[in-house]
């Protein structure tokens, strides 16, 4: 099992390993991400996405269980190429998982990735309390496991319109990360059928060694539900060709938000 280290702390590393995390800079996830040479400053360059925050759309309501998985799904491959490099993202929530204007899913904000590293060290409570794991509450070492954790709250979220382990209290967010089993979702929505129940599970599993064992396993489980791997052109707006979409980012936005 390795320990993260923050983002904060990549100046410490020697550069071979700096130069092993950039290469997960890859067109789902990052721009650029280095060493900025004459002072050493540790950079990190992200992509303008032209386009709505998954919390945004889920403004509207929740969303049907292909376009669901189909998202999720994309968004388990960009954590699969980053946890390969060995980075944990450390705040996976649907503020971070952006949608463009051509239906692209995009995961941003590696604000708080973590580069896996052999020596355990203590790492703070980093990211956001409805999407933490358990190991992270108990302050034990975290892998790409702990973002499977995260992306199954926000799968659960997505299908429910409710968070799996939502409290009034930072505490009773805590307990009940720690202990509580939340309903299945099934349970919430009828239509949703016993498969997804027994993925959600997996990926909600407190013991790391449980749960699903790769982002890029979950994505194949989630797949088959969204009948096919969605291309840009077919996420982007329903019953409409892509081509004949506004160009402006309003008339985009608001026909995402619809979509939903």
């Amino acid at each position: 099992m390795v320990a993260p280290l923050t983002f904060n702390q990549l100046h410490t590393l020697p550069r071979s390993q700096v130069d092993h995390c950039i290469g997960a800079a890859k067109r789902r996830i990052l721009h650029d991400l280095g060493i900025e040479e004459s002072t050493q400053t540790p950079y990190l360059v992200m992509e303008y996405v032209d386009g709505v925050a998954l919390d945004r759309i889920l403004e509207r309501g929740t969303l049907p269980l292909p376009r669901a998985c189909a998202w999720i799904a994309h968004a388990a491959e960009a954590l699969e190429v980053a946890h390969k490099r060995g980075v944990i993202h450390g705040d996976v929530k649907p503020a971070n998982i952006l949608i463009s204007a051509e239906g692209r899913v995009k995961l941003t904000d590696f604000g708080m990735a973590r580069v896996a590293r052999r020596e355990a060290r203590d790492s703070a409570l980093l990211g956001t309390p409805a999407y933490w794991c358990p190991e992270q509450i108990m302050g034990r070492p975290q892998d790409a496991r702990s973002d499977i954790f995260s992306i199954g709250v926000v799968l659960y979220e997505i299908l429910t319109g409710t968070r799996p382990f939502d409290a009034d209290s930072l505490q009773g967010i805590c307990s009940h990360v720690l202990s509580s089993t939340p309903n299945a979702v099934s349970q919430l929505q009828p239509s949703i059928p016993a498969a997804i129940d027994e993925i959600i599970a997996s990926c909600l599993a407190k013991n790391p060694d449980q749960r699903i064992a790769s982002a890029e396993a979950l994505a194949q489980l989630l797949y088959p539900h969204a009948r096919r791997k969605l291309v840009p052109s077919e996420q982007a707006a329903p019953g409409k060709p892509a081509a004949a979409m506004p160009n402006s980012f309003r008339d985009r936005a608001s026909r995402l938000l619809r979509s939903a």
